[in-house]
């Protein structure tokens, strides 16, 4: 999953799939992301993914009346 940050572009997935990922294909991926394996056993165990860990939040920023 893409996600884009402050900082850049991130590519999250699980660590078993970067295991499983050639040099070459993290050569390619860190052209455009920044890869961020994420340890997720028991999510995958269940038959979940990186996708189910993550909700995207796509509002426009709100700001709250301060507690003075």
């Amino acid at each position: 999953m893409e996600l884009q940050g402050r900082n850049g572009r991130v590519l999250a997935f699980p660590t078993m799939a970067f295991s499983a990922l050639t040099s070459e294909q993290l050569r390619i991926i860190g052209e455009s992301a920044r890869p961020l394996p994420l340890a997720l056993p028991t999510i995958e165990r269940a038959g979940g993914s990186t996708r189910c860990t993550i909700a995207g939040v796509h509002l426009n920023p709100r700001s709250f009346p301060s507690s003075e």
